[in-house]
Order: structure tokens, then C-alpha cells, then sequence
């Protein structure tokens, strides 16, 4: 048997992995009832695509020892905890899904492998400060909103095909310099963090159509280019830099 899929089938129990077939390649039971802990280092060798996510998992877990070859790992919306190892991911891996556990500890992103594209971490509790100046060459998406990180990060040495930036919802400081931010871009979410200093968004182009900069600690006059609205939410918004009680914001006109 290569591939396993009874997904939202409201299965309970708990899975030995170290059971599967050797020759198994994709594994999906996302969005049932099962529980238990996750002894990811007894995936067979040949498993391509793990997608365990919306169960009850719980404990902890190494990522330190998956298959060479596999290339996507879905484990949101569990009850998994402990720290993780993001420096020994195996190189073919393009993506990475962890939202909505109890992770915790520090988030070392300067050895990601070059193949990801995806990393969601989102809604834990990750710390400490964080390095985005290194990131794979062809990622596109990085989410860690609503976590509890901080430091200052740098915007100028993003990777080119990066579409999605979610940093929402921490405790990040410092300024923000807008002046380098990939064409690609898509989507910027900064909001409730400790940003401070004024911003400049005039250099900002291509397709960004979700920018939201609300509740930092922003200050000064922001010049906002005519037609300039984001995506926020379920509508379209010209608040996106509400919540600064010391910045101006003024709409120029055509």
C-alpha cells in the first residue's frame, strides 16, 4: 500500500507510524478524532506527504530525522507541544505546516532547506527574537503570527519570490523600512506588535494588496498614494494604520 487517505472520517484511536507499510508514500487522516503521540522518526523511508492535521495529537515531536525525500508535513490544529528543531529539515522539503499547537522556544530560520516554499507556524507559542534576512531563496509564504516573538527584524533581504509575510500579533520592536521589499509581495501583516518610528510607503509596488500595519506604536505623516486600500478581513479597508495614536495619515489625491 502507497498512500493512506480516510480523512474526515471521524476516526479515534491512536496510529503507530512504526506500523506503515515500508513502501508507503502518502499518509492523510486530517480532520478526525485520533490521539496519541507522533513518532515521526519511525516514518518509512520512501513517505513523501504526512498530513495528520485537526486531531488530537498530543506531545512532543522530532523533525530532525524525516525521510530524505519527503516534501510536505501538515501537523496544524493539534495538541503537540516541546521545542522544534528547524535546522536538520531534510532537503527536499517544500512545505511545513505547525500552526495552532503549543510549540514553544526560540524559531532559528537561517538553515531552512532551499526546496521550502511554506512555512506556517502560526498561533503558538514561539519566542525570542528571529532572523529573516536568510531565508530560502524560493519561499513564498512565512507566517508566525500570533506567537510571542520579539527583537527587531530587517524587511531589506527578503527572498524575491516571498508573497505572504504574516508577523502579526507579537512583540516585535524597532522600525520598519519599506524601501526593499520584493516586487512578489502579496501580503504584509504587521499588526499589534511594538513598531515605532515613522514609515515611508512610497517605494512600495507590484501586486502588495494586503498591507495592514494596525496597533504598533507608528508615528508621524504617512503620504498614501490615491486607489492605495488593502484586502483586510472579508472587505477592503483604508484603516490599515489605525491603532497609532501618534501617526497622520494623508490621502493623496489624483
Amino acid at each position: 500500500m502507497k498512500e493512506l487517505n480516510m480523512s474526515i472520517d471521524a476516526l479515534t484511536g491512536t496510529i503507530e507510524l512504526a506500523d506503515l507499510p515500508e513502501n508507503m508514500e502518502i499518509l492523510h487522516l486530517y480532520r478526525n478524532n485520533l490521539d496519541g503521540t507522533l513518532d515521526l522518526d519511525a516514518l518509512p523511508a520512501c513517505m513523501r506527504n504526512v498530513f495528520l492535521s485537526a486531531n488530537n495529537f498530543t506531545g512532543e515531536i522530532s523533525l530532525s530525522h524525516l525521510p530524505e525525500g519527503i516534501d510536505s508535513v501538515c501537523l496544524n490544529a493539534n495538541l503537540l507541544r516541546g521545542t522544534i528543531c528547524l535546522t536538520s529539515l531534510p532537503p527536499a522539503l517544500v512545505e511545513l505546516h505547525l500552526n495552532q499547537n503549543t510549540f514553544e522556544g526560540s524559531l532559528d530560520l537561517t538553515r531552512l532547506p532551499e526546496s521550502l516554499k511554506t512555512l506556517c507556524v502560526n498561533g503558538n507559542m514561539f519566542s525570542g527574537d528571529i532572523d529573516i534576512g536568510h531565508l530560502p531563496a524560493g519561499l513564498t509564504y512565512l507566517g508566525a503570527a500570533n506567537n510571542r516573538l520579539g527583537g527587531t527584524i530587517s524587511l531589506t533581504s527578503l527572498p524575491s519570490a516571498l508573497k505572504t509575510l504574516h508577523l502579526n500579533q507579537n512583540a516585535f520592536e524597532g522600525s520598519l523600512d519599506f524601501t526593499a521589499i520584493p516586487e512578489s509581495l502579496e501580503g504584509l501583516r504587521l499588526s499589534d506588535n511594538h513598531f515605532s518610528g515613522e514609515i515611508n510607503i512610497r517605494h512600495l509596488r507590484g501586486r502588495l494588496a494586503n498591507m495592514d500595519v494596525r496597533n504598533n506604536r507608528l508615528c508621524g505623516t504617512v503620504l498614501v498614494p490615491p486607489r492605495f486600500f488593502t484586502w483586510i478581513g472579508s472587505s477592503w479597508s483604508v484603516n490599515q494604520f489605525g491603532g497609532n495614536n501618534d501617526l497622520t495619515v494623508e490621502r493623496l489625491t489624483l
